[in-house]
C-alpha cells in the first residue's frame, strides 16, 4: 500500500512531536547531575583485593625482618660428669645462648649441667643486664641445694684469711663462722677459709670505733706481703663488724679476679645490697678456684689495684 505524499509529511512531523511531549518533554537535558558512587562502579566487578594493593603501594613500611636463630651450644657428652669450667670456651657465644643451653639442661634433668650454664653467664655478662639478674636468681635457688662439688675437706684449697684489730677475738668469733660457712656454700666446698687473728692492745684514748685490717693469703704467697692491697673496716658495734667484713672479703675477691683477668669481674656492692647474697649468688665456684689457686705474685699485673676510698681509714700496701 503506498501512502500518498501529501499524508506522509505531515506525519513525519507529527509523530516525531507526539512522541517528544508524551514522552520525554518533561525531562532536563542540559543540567549535568551528580552520580552516586554506587553507579559508578559495574556490578560485575570483582572485590577489591588489599594485599595486592598494598603489596603495589610504594611509600609502605617494609616488615622487620625475622631475627635470626641463636647460635647453638651443645651440651657435650649427658653421660660424663662435666668439668667445673664446662661451656666456658662457649661463653663468647653469648648469653642468650647459654641461657637457652640452660633452660635446655634443664628440661632433660641436667640439674648440675644447667647449674654450671648459669654460672658462665655470671662469668661472661656485665652485671645489671637482664641475663645476668636472671642467672642470679636461678643460682641462688638452686646453689643451696646442689650437691658440695667438693665433698671432701681435705682436699679442698686453703685460704688464709687474715684479720688485725684491736677489738676482743671473742666478740667476731660468730661472725667468723658465718664467713666460713659462706665461702663453703659459695664455693661448693672448692675452698676451705683458715683464719689468722692478730689481736692488738686496745688503744689509751677511745675510738668511735676500733678498725679492722682484713686480707688474703694463699698457697704459694708471702704471709707478711699481703696481696691486692689490704681492706680496712671500721664497725662501729659488734653487731655491724659481720657486714662489714663480708663486704671486705667480696672486695678482695673482686680485685683478684680483675688481677686475674679470665672471668666477668665483680659488680660493685652497693650499700643496700645484702652481703650474704653477693658472695653466694655473684661469686661462682669456677671463680672461686681461680682465686685460690692463683698466686698473686705470680699474675701479670705489676702493681696491686688501687684500694676503694669508701672508708677514710683504709690503708695502702
Amino acid at each position: 500500500m503506498i501512502i500518498p505524499l501529501k499524508i506522509a509529511l505531515p506525519l513525519l512531523v507529527v509523530i516525531p512531536l507526539a512522541i517528544w511531549f508524551a514522552g520525554i518533554s518533561k525531562y532536563d537535558f542540559l543540567t549535568p547531575r551528580e552520580i552516586p558512587a554506587n553507579e559508578l562502579r559495574p556490578k560485575f566487578a570483582s572485590p577489591v583485593n588489599r594485599d595486592i594493593i598494598d603489596s603495589l603501594r610504594v611509600n609502605s613500611e617494609p616488615e622487620p625482618p625475622l631475627p635470626p636463630p641463636l647460635p647453638e651450644i651443645l651440651p657435650g657428652d649427658l653421660a660424663v660428669s662435666p668439668a667445673l669450667d664446662a661451656y666456658l670456651k662457649d661463653a663468647p657465644t653469648g648469653a642468650p645462648s647459654l641461657l637457652q643451653l640452660a633452660t635446655t639442661l634443664e628440661n632433660r634433668g641436667q640439674i648440675q649441667r644447667a647449674f654450671l650454664a648459669y654460672e658462665r653467664i655470671i662469668d661472661s655478662t656485665p652485671a645489671q643486664t637482664s641475663f645476668y639478674e636472671h642467672a642470679e636468681g636461678v643460682i641462688s635457688s638452686l646453689k643451696t641445694n646442689l650437691p658440695v662439688w667438693n665433698p671432701d675437706p681435705s682436699a679442698a684449697i686453703p685460704i688464709s684469711v687474715h684479720i688485725a684489730t684491736a677489738r676482743p677475738a671473742e666478740s667476731f668469733s660468730s661472725s667468723l663462722t658465718i664467713l666460713s660457712e659462706l665461702i663453703a656454700i659459695s664455693s661448693g666446698g672448692i675452698c676451705l677459709p683458715h683464719f689468722e687473728v692478730a689481736v692488738s692492745p686496745q688503744p689509751l684514748t677511745p675510738l668511735p670505733s676500733l678498725p679492722a685490717a682484713v686480707w688474703f693469703n694463699i698457697a704459694g704467697e708471702d704471709e707478711k706481703n699481703p696481696s691486692l692491697s689490704v681492706v680496712t673496716i671500721a664497725p662501729k658495734t659488734d653487731s655491724e663488724f659481720e657486714d662489714k667484713l663480708l663486704r671486705a672479703v667480696y672486695q678482695l675477691v673482686s680485685r683478684r679476679l680483675e688481677a686475674i683477668d679470665q672471668l666477668n669481674p665483680l659488680p660493685p656492692l652497693n650499700p643496700e645490697d645484702s652481703a650474704q647474697e653477693a658472695l653466694v649468688n655473684r661469686v661462682t665456684r669456677l671463680a672461686w678456684r681461680e682465686v685460690a689457686g692463683t698466686p698473686f705474685h705470680s699474675l701479670e699485673a705489676q702493681s696491686p689495684i688501687t684500694p676503694e676510698t669508701s672508708t677514710p681509714s683504709q690503708d695502702q700496701e
